[in-house]
């Protein structure tokens, strides 16, 4: 099976084993996306990652005001750095939702971020958020995340 989304990762290094939760592409989905919150509030997790892509203002406001740690994915950059005649028609709808402090908020996200426990958190790569690591569905998941971090 392929999709069309990359794949997303959060890195956990070895004898880190934390609770912790992962979200990513919530494109908008505001009754998932406070589901997942209130569900995550009973399991006791001790660091919630969001990797991007929340669009459009519901679900960015009610992120800006988790203390998560969240990265830019790749149509939060879309939105922010390319000009608003270059949107696809869903880039568009979410640009004219959006007021200045939600799309500066989106543009301060940074790409890739390491939680002080050394979790590291990115939307596709540290390096790119559109680069697919995997296509397949089912596939397991056993890289060499050093090849990804020319940042370090």
């Amino acid at each position: 099976m392929s999709f069309n989304n990359p794949v997303k990762f959060v890195f956990v290094p070895e004898g880190n084993m934390n609770k912790i939760a992962v979200l990513s592409d919530i494109h908008g989905n505001i009754a998932a996306l406070e589901t997942v919150a209130n569900d995550i509030k009973t399991r006791q997790v001790g660091c919630v990652f969001n990797l991007g892509d929340p669009w459009p203002k519901e679900t960015i406001r009610y992120l800006m005001a988790q203390d998560w740690i969240q990265v830019k994915g790749n149509h939060d950059r879309q939105l922010v750095d390319q000009s608003p005649e270059n949107h696809g028609f869903s880039d568009a709808y979410a640009y004219m939702m959006l007021n200045d402090t939600e799309r500066n908020w989106l543009s301060a996200l940074p790409q890739h971020a390491e939680a002080q426990n050394g979790i590291l958190s990115f939307h596709s790569t540290p390096s790119s958020d559109s680069t697919y690591l995997l296509e397949t569905a089912g596939q397991i998941l056993l890289l060499d995340l050093q090849a990804f971090m020319p940042y370090k």
